[in-house]
């Protein structure tokens, strides 16, 4: 990862961290790391003039500012290295293709790792990710993205599922249009079925409707237009609506950085307001949400991806400790990572229900047997 930090130098010399945020380097360019992080820092230093124009400056943690020094041959090493890793990804990449699979486990709950659960595998031609389970007395529906490789656009499917014998009926169409969908945010709410999907290739938040499941789905309303918006997820906690999503205020930076929070009296309002203080995480360790908010008794969690090494790299677990207009908290309880296999390489979605936990899985697949498949 790379840091990008606004700092504050006073007269005496000490120095104070004002914004710090954690960005993944790109594996295959080092113009593209340094100019990510240059349109991070054009987006945190409007951010910092307001954080000491609102006189937060008091509880910032003094620093000790440290140069960086490094030697010539550490600067040969670390070229060296980075030559010799992406030269390996690209031989890997010629015999080998990574393809998302759907894990579950019946009977819901958090599983320690994706090692004890059943997997279900889509066809050699695409993917599945992104899954959502929804319980209702239509019966457990699972939602998930699906993307032929042919042509690289997502659209939504649906499939039914049956507790007794842990078997899934075949995938139906719900949602096609031409833009890429994926994240299929499913619920049901005032008698109805509700979801919203990701949209962010057509720059908005858009919420759909149906009466039945698992379609046909119908556009409601856009909640937001001209945003590089991506995986918003709701959570109701009696009173408000809250949205977290991952968020790219500008062309140059990824959406895998920073969690935006917004809140609204209802989630059909096209008026959200911002939580003041957003962006709530500005780390790619933790920031892009991963499937909805977990209620696990009386703690709420939110399921975030890593994108440090990759994208969906690993799934972590953050306890919610305060959510209201003025302040929120959240501390990570648990870390999944793709290490139960070698033939795993990402984890980045989680769903928990009662009767059904689903995660996807990033696998590694042979071409050879994509290509020589009947």
């Amino acid at each position: 990862v790379i840091s990008s930090s606004v700092e504050l130098i006073r007269s005496n010399h000490e120095t104070f961290t004002l914004l710090k945020s954690m960005a993944a380097t790109d594996p295959t360019s080092v113009s593209r790391t340094a100019n990510g992080a240059a349109w991070k820092l054009a987006t945190m230093l409007p951010r910092a003039v307001c954080l000491v124009a609102d006189s937060y400056s008091d509880t910032l943690r003094p620093e000790t500012a440290k140069p960086h020094q490094r030697s010539f041959c550490r600067r040969v090493a670390q070229i060296s290295s980075h030559c010799v890793r992406s030269f390996g990804r690209k031989l890997r990449n010629q015999i080998q293709h990574e393809q998302w699979q759907i894990l579950f486990q019946p009977g819901g709950g958090i599983p320690e790792s994706g090692g004890s659960m059943q997997r279900l595998e889509p066809p050699l031609d695409r993917l599945w990710a992104d899954p959502f389970v929804i319980e209702s007395d239509e019966g457990i529906w699972l939602f998930v993205e699906e993307m032929f490789y042919a042509s690289q656009r997502g659209h939504l499917s649906a499939m039914k599922y049956d507790s007794e014998t842990t078997q899934f009926g075949p995938p139906e169409v719900i949602l096609k249009r031409d833009y890429h969908l994926s994240y299929p945010n499913v619920f049901e709410q005032d008698g109805r079925f509700w979801m919203i999907p990701e949209t962010s290739e057509n720059r908005q938040i858009e919420l759909y409707v149906a009466d039945s499941l698992p379609g046909p789905w119908n556009l409601e309303s856009v909640l937001m237009t001209d945003v590089n918006a991506v995986d918003a997820t709701l959570h109701f906690d009696g009173q408000l609506w809250w949205m977290f999503c991952g968020l790219a205020e500008v062309s140059g930076v990824s959406n895998c950085d920073e969690t935006f929070l917004f809140f609204a009296d209802d989630f059909r309002s096209s008026n959200w307001t911002m939580y003041p203080c957003s962006p709530i995480v500005s780390d790619v360790r933790r920031a892009r949400p991963a499937g909805p908010i977990i209620r696990d008794g009386n703690r709420l969690i939110r399921p975030s991806q890593d994108c440090s090494k990759q994208y969906g790299y690993g799934l972590r677990l953050n306890e919610i400790s305060t959510l209201n207009p003025r302040e929120y908290e959240e501390h990570e309880i648990a870390f999944l990572q793709p290490d139960w296999s070698a033939q795993v390489h990402g984890v980045h979605h989680i769903c928990v229900s009662e009767k059904l936990t689903v995660m996807d899985v990033s696998m590694r697949c042979s071409r050879l047997r994509s290509r020589f498949a009947v």
